[in-house]
């Protein structure tokens, strides 16, 4: 029957395939004690095969069988695999700008250290750019100040003329009034002496009339009588002279009363010198209101502010993506961390477009090592389970780090969950992309009861061990805790000291007379099943 449990055994292994453990090479020493134990194990199968055969003439004596003792100890689970060693970190550098390459010569498979310089560029033709846009936002900023300085300018000169604007005009209103009341007294007295002197020239007509009539009636009276005047017609003349006399006087006296019409000579004057004086008001005011729209019209508004203020900010911005440019290429590329190229897109001399993929670098510093676990061990892979590695014979710690939550099938068609353990202590022996031997540290139990894997069985009964007691096999029940390749926790069932039978077959019958032989402690007990 123990032959069937090993059996069993290695079709389990068989399964697991990749997850196994696979096993070291067995040290010198170990082996010539396996080798040792093997010659042993032989002769007591012998021995016992004859002591049973004289046992059999006995039915007081029993079989001799071998038997371990139960003991308390310490007993870890753990999983063999393999999988592939990978860079937990990497990063794809690009070109940070337009440029030509000047000096690369790295190769897939060479290591770089965290600063190296990878990539330097020409930047002959970026200084040049650089210098090009400082000058245009020179220019730009020159207009800008010029424009906004004349803005203001205007902006005096249209606060200026809008103030003289409206004095001019209350003034020239006053003007105006003035003007007009000197005209209206001009007028008022030309009005006045032209009716005087209408009176005068009526006057003036009836006195010439009444002249024109004396004179008349002396000439008649001169007529009538002939070459001889009397004295009564002298006396009529010398009257009528008289009142000639006195209406010429008269008409002489109406023509000094009358006097031109119109303004004086004064009033003219000052009525000229006022028309002058509004005369230059309104020129003012006409100039004045030329400066004002002019000046109104060179006034920048908030828009055209803001396109000057954007014009000014992009120039500047363009200086500034210029020097970052050149900043950019002047520095090259350098690596962030320790690590391995993996990938090389350009070569030495390339002219490259900003964005251009230039090369990859992946971790030594950070690397992990990817597993396909099968769905029989996934249950037992927990995230920061402690895990020893062997790559290319240099050997290393580590942790679970990530367990993948969605099945991927193998080469096979298999389903297996990608696992990422986590090296703690890489070095410059770590080559990427190789095969790596893991033993994941799944489950450890210490001062419990343990016996040899190859002492456990289980029929449809259960699970359970032979043990003999008072010296005879006797079968007891038990339950079983963690594993480790030879030895098996017993969590209920046995006790420590109990005599397990450690060789197993079908001829071990529960009841059965027997004499335990011990066999030494587990691990010989181990050593010795596994001959045998």
């Amino acid at each position: 029957m123990w032959m069937k449990w090993i059996k069993r055994k290695n079709e389990k292994e068989v399964i697991l395939g990749e997850e196994v453990k696979e096993k070291k090479k067995m040290d010198p020493k170990k082996k010539k004690r396996i080798i040792t134990w093997g010659i042993l194990a032989a002769l007591l199968i012998a021995i016992v095969g004859y002591v049973n055969i004289s046992n059999a003439k006995s039915a007081n004596t029993g079989r001799v069988l071998p038997v371990v003792e139960a003991a308390k100890g310490e007993v870890e689970s753990t999983i063999g695999t393999s999988g592939i060693v990978d860079s937990e970190e990497s990063k794809t550098y690009f070109a940070p700008v337009d440029a030509t390459i000047q000096d690369f010569s790295l190769q897939v498979g060479d290591m770089v250290s965290a600063g190296q310089q990878l990539v330097t560029f020409d930047i002959e033709s970026l200084q040049r750019e650089a210098r090009e846009a400082e000058l245009a936002a020179s220019e730009t900023e020159n207009e800008y100040q010029s424009s906004m300085a004349k803005s203001a300018e205007n902006q005096m000169d249209f606060n200026t003329a809008s103030v003289n604007v409206e004095t001019y005009r209350w003034m020239i209103v006053s003007q105006r009034a003035y003007i007009n009341n000197l005209n209206q007294a001009v007028a008022q007295r030309t009005a006045n002496q032209n009716a005087l002197q209408d009176s005068n020239a009526i006057r003036q007509a009836d006195i010439a009339d009444g002249i024109a009539r004396k004179n008349k009636e002396i000439n008649d009276i001169g007529t009538v009588s002939g070459n001889g005047v009397n004295g009564e017609d002298e006396q009529r003349i010398a009257k009528l002279r008289n009142e000639i006399l006195d209406l010429e006087r008269e008409s002489a006296r109406l023509g000094l009363t009358q006097t031109p019409a119109g303004a004086t000579p004064e009033e003219t004057r000052i009525i000229t010198e006022a028309q002058q004086l509004l005369a230059d008001m309104e020129g003012y005011l006409g100039a004045d209101k030329g400066v004002k729209e002019a000046a109104e019209n060179g006034i920048l508004n908030r828009f055209e502010k803001g396109k000057l203020q954007a014009t000014r900010e992009k120039a500047a911005l363009q200086v500034e993506k210029a020097k970052d440019r050149l900043a950019k290429a002047s520095a090259g590329l350098h690596a962030e961390f320790n690590g391995i190229v993996s990938q090389v897109e350009v070569e030495n001399g390339a002219t490259v477009a900003s964005g251009a993929k230039i090369l990859k670098i992946e971790s030594s510093d950070s690397v992990k090592v990817t597993l396909n676990i099968s769905k029989y061990d996934l249950d037992k892979i927990k995230i920061n389970q402690q895990v020893d590695i062997d790559i290319a014979g240099n050997e290393y710690t580590g942790k679970v780090s990530k367990i993948n939550r969605i099945a991927q099938k193998n080469e096979s068609g298999t389903p297996v969950v990608k696992v990422e353990v986590h090296i703690d202590n890489p070095d410059q022996n770590i080559y990427l992309g190789v095969e790596a031997k893991v033993v994941i540290h799944v489950e450890k139990a210490e001062n419990v009861i343990i016996v040899p894997v190859e002492t456990v069985n289980t029929d449809i009964k259960g699970t359970f061990c032979y043990v003999i007691e008072n010296g005879v096999v006797t079968r007891k029940g038990v339950t079983t805790g963690i594993s480790s390749d030879t030895e098996i926790e017993i969590k209920e069932g046995l006790k420590e000291g109990e005599q397990v039978i450690s060789l197993i077959n079908d001829s071990i019958k529960e009841g059965m007379p027997a004499t335990a032989m011990p066999t030494g402690n587990t691990e010989d007990t181990e050593e010795m099943t596994e001959t045998q």
